[in-house]
């Protein structure tokens, strides 16, 4: 008599954005700190304004080295 093939079930946890269900919980984690109006300002606009400030940084830096690659060939 043949031995049937028996297929191994997965027991491994579907992991990613297409898992249907979320097995950890979530942490959330909360700062309770007095602030002023100028540091509550910045505690919500830090992110963004890093970001562009970062940008406008590497945008100066590149545009410098330009001109002064073009100021050295001429």
């Amino acid at each position: 008599m043949a031995k049937q093939h028996v297929k191994k079930k997965r027991n491994k946890a579907y992991q990613g954005a297409e898992a249907k269900s979320q097995t950890r919980p979530t942490v959330r984690r909360y700062e309770a700190v007095a602030r002023g109006p100028l540091g509550e300002w910045w505690q919500t606009k830090k992110r963004p304004l890093k970001i562009g400030g970062g940008l406008v940084a590497g945008i100066g830096f590149i545009s410098w080295l330009i001109f002064e690659a073009i100021r050295t060939v001429f």
